[in-house]
Order: C-alpha cells, then structure tokens, then sequence
C-alpha cells in the first residue's frame, strides 16, 4: 500500500498547477494535462496492485505434508496366541503431491507381538520392504522394547497420483509372527513426515483383531447310540475339540 500511496502523490506532483479564469487557454491547458495524470496515476496504481496481487500469492505446494498417505494391513484378524502368522503393511502415497527423498514413515508394532527384526530372514519376526510403483524406500531403524518403532525412510521420491508407495512384509522364519493372548484391537500406529518436517498421525492407522480360539463340534452320540425316530426329541453329545 505505501508503494501506491507513492506512486499517487507522484502523478499528483508531476505536471502543471491548474489556474482559474473561465475560457483561459492556460485553463485548458491544465485540464488535459490533469486527465493526462490521472490516466497515468491509474495505469501506475493498476500495475503496482498487479504486482504486489502476483507476490502476496503463496506459491504451490511441492510435496506432501506430514501426516499424509495411507496404511492398510492384511490380514485384519488372527486368533489369540497362535503362531504362524504373516503381515503386510501397505503404504501409499494417495495425495497430489510427491513424497520426497528425506520423507518418513513410522509404524508401531505394539508390546505383546513378536518383536519386529531385519537382521535374520530365518528368524521370527523378519521386517523387509518391497517398493510399490516408482520411488525407493530403505528400513532406517527398528528401536523399543516392545512396543518397537519400525521406521523407514524414502530414498528416491514417491510421486503424486501413481499409488506408488510399498509392502512392508512382517514375518520371518520358524514360528513368524506370534499373536498376542487374549482378545482386542490392536492398532498399529502409523506416522509420516515429508522432508525436514515433524512425524505426523495419519488419518487412520490400521488395526488387526485379535479373536478368540475357534471351536468346533463333532456329535459322538444320539440318544446313547440308539437312532431318533422321526419327530421325536434326541440328545446329542458334543466333545469339545480346540482348533488352532
């Protein structure tokens, strides 16, 4: 605003100072040259708010903010204390921005599952990353006791609107993963960051139910091992048979 302000009082100071006298050619004089200014006032004011108009815009948005993307999980239940068992955590990069090189991603295995490892593919709990689309990621660092931060960081960039992104696969060898007991939610908390940025919640982590160990039911006998007649009651016998 003091550009324009400046830009006004110069116009006003430029040319003559209008004199009175009705029909004076000095009077004439001064009028053409007052619209001349005031032309020349308006073109200086529309081009300086032109100007300032371009700088007050805020550039785009060159990549992700933190907290963006996606994580899904597969499978969403197993059941409690069994063994065996292997996951995929699926990141993707589902916004319009790219995630560059120097962008994060967390994710939190909680306490009570098999602690999280990239040291050993034959042993329990094997983290590995299998890059999705364009782009490449590598596992910086799994730290915690249970619960474990399995971070990984972005190493050439995931580009926009391409649902590039990658499978972390957490498994392993021997027993793989060991479900926790009981039965629950349990939610796998997950954070991103762009480069230079904070690890930021995203909009939904993704969670694996753990249920109950099944049962199933075998008859043995019917009415002490005499054959129901049609249209009359019987009593059956069901051992029960736990299934893991």
């Amino acid at each position: 605003m003091n550009t324009i302000r400046m830009m006004g009082e110069w116009c006003g100071r430029a040319g003559w100072t209008a004199r009175t006298g009705a029909g004076s050619p000095r009077r004439d004089l001064s009028d053409r040259a007052f619209r001349g200014r005031s032309r020349m006032r308006g073109m200086l004011v529309a081009l300086a708010v032109a100007f300032l108009g371009e700088a007050a815009v805020p550039a785009a948005r060159a990549e992700i903010n933190n907290g963006d993307g996606i994580m899904t999980v597969t499978p969403v239940t197993v059941v409690s204390n069994s063994t065996g068992n292997s996951f995929t955590f699926s990141f993707r990069n589902n916004t319009d921005q790219d995630m560059s090189a120097g962008g994060q991603v967390s994710l939190l295995v909680p306490a009570g599952w098999t602690a999280p490892q990239n040291s050993n593919a034959a042993n329990p709990g094997y983290v590995s990353l299998n890059p999705v689309g364009t782009g490449a990621e590598t596992i910086t660092s799994i730290t915690g006791t249970g619960p474990w931060t399995i971070l990984v960081t972005v190493t050439v960039k995931i580009p926009k609107n391409t649902n590039s992104g990658f499978d972390l696969t957490y498994a392993g060898g021997g027993s793989k993963v060991t479900a926790p007991g009981g039965t629950g939610l349990h939610t796998f908390t997950t954070m991103t960051k762009k480069s230079g940025g904070t690890l930021t919640l995203i909009a939904s982590s993704p969670t694996v139910r753990v249920t109950g160990v099944p049962v199933k039911l075998a008859i043995t006998s019917v009415n002490g091992g005499n054959y129901p007649t049609e249209g009359s009651p019987f009593s059956p016998t069901f051992p029960v048979r736990h299934t893991f």
